[in-house]
């Protein structure tokens, strides 16, 4: 069976907004289709990348600008 890998990209800016609680029910959110995925054998591994907020690379020809 063929692997793939899924990248989840984020802007954590938009919980500035949120109160505790929705923070949590967001979670909850997140950690259950994390684990109904993995329950259905559609995740087999995951792993964090980091905690930076990291670059995104963009290609136009030979030339590659950072954002």
């Amino acid at each position: 069976m063929p692997k793939y890998m899924l990248l989840l990209h984020d802007d954590p800016s938009g919980f500035a907004t949120l109160s505790p609680a929705d923070i949590q029910k967001v979670i909850e959110k997140y950690m259950a289709w994390g684990t109904r995925l993995r329950e259905a054998g559609v995740i087999t591994e995951s792993a964090k990348l980091t905690d930076e907020p990291g670059r995104v690379m963009r290609g136009q020809g030979p030339a590659v600008r950072k954002r």
